[in-house]
């Protein structure tokens, strides 16, 4: 068995993580802190003690185990040293807490997850989102009471009944070209290389905003999307080829001081919508430039293959929904289960 010691701080290749001995499963944690620098290493060290210690499981009173202690519990215990994108499980975490936090775990039924669901429609917590996002956050209500059930902090009987609403239809919004034009026409100056990069690899939001140059290859023409010392998840991060359209914007952001090539790591979400308020559209948000770009290709004649290879999806879910853009014949083939390209 591992003695027990503090958390430390050690890379491991070019990236800093923190080590702990976890008493509960009597086996050693790592947690990737991100970065190379061993300045913001320390910083980001010291931010997760804190966080550890206030997230730290505290007796229920009068045997009360609620909603906001589950959800920090698992927060602290899972989230933390295993998932990749933890900015938006705490904004997930945040907006159930408006709704849930005081109430028991056990309490939670049918009523009050659409009662949840309808308050998340409106705008009556966080902004208006659709029922993919509430069912989201809601599965992350179901995962931090299942995981109170292994950690035998409640018991089976005491799990709540969450009620998922159906899933929406695929999103249809993508931009034709000239209002791919006009977006880049309204764009600042980083929310335009956000743009680019986005529509030319059709890489996810956050993994562009987290873009390190040390991820770019000009040279080979490529980028890989998964950083050096981060797994790779469900919405993979493929290694993408670099496109003749992107190649300015990347030899530009290459020369310019900095770790980031959108200048550093922050959100675009407000650059963004500034653009697209600007430039007079409706219903586009970053996502949609990775969908736009899906279309383009599919409309082009590029094989269903080569764009889930971009995507980093299976081609089943491309098929279902991108299909429908190809041209006819290549819809036919594909149809008859023929291989194209």
């Amino acid at each position: 068995m591992a003695k027990a010691r503090a958390p430390w701080l050690e890379t491991r290749g070019d990236i800093w993580y923190v080590h702990w001995y976890d008493k509960s499963s009597r086996h050693l944690k790592r947690l990737s802190l991100g970065t190379r620098d061993a300045r913001e290493a320390e910083a980001r060290f010291a931010a997760w003690l804190v966080e550890r210690s206030r997230l730290g499981s505290r007796p229920a009173p009068n045997g009360t185990y609620t909603c906001a202690m589950a959800l920090e519990d698992y927060r602290l215990e899972h989230v933390i040293p295993n998932v990749v994108d933890k900015e938006r499980v705490d904004y997930t975490i945040m907006h159930l807490n408006a709704f849930f936090a005081d109430m028991p775990i056990a309490d939670v039924d049918i009523p009050l997850c659409r009662a949840y669901c309808a308050k998340r429609a409106t705008g009556e917590i966080g902004q208006v989102s659709g029922t993919g996002t509430q069912r989201r956050e809601l599965s992350t209500l179901s995962a931090a009471a299942h995981h109170a059930v292994r950690w035998k902090r409640i018991g089976r009987a005491d799990l709540p009944i969450i009620d998922l609403p159906q899933r929406g239809l695929p999103r249809e919004r993508w931009l034709t070209e000239p209002e791919l034009t006009d977006l880049l026409a309204a764009a600042s100056p980083r929310a335009m290389r956000f743009i680019l990069i986005a529509y030319f690899t059709g890489a996810r939001r956050r993994s562009i905003e987290t873009l390190t140059k040390f991820q770019v290859d000009l040279k080979q023409m490529r980028i890989s999307l998964n950083p050096s010392g981060r797994r790779q998840t469900k919405k993979r991060r493929p290694v993408v080829p670099i496109d003749k359209g992107l190649t300015y914007a990347l030899t530009e952001a290459m020369a310019e001081p900095g770790e980031f090539v959108l200048g550093h790591s922050g959100s675009i979400r407000k650059a963004f919508e500034s653009a697209v308020a600007k430039a007079k559209l409706e219903g586009v948000t970053p996502h949609t430039l990775r969908h736009t770009r899906a279309v383009h290709l599919a409309q082009r004649g590029v094989s269903l293959y080569v764009i889930a290879g971009l995507l980093g999806d299976t081609v089943a879910t491309v098929e279902k929904n991108y299909l429908h853009h190809c041209p006819e014949h290549l819809r036919a083939a594909l149809d008859e289960g023929r291989e194209i390209g």
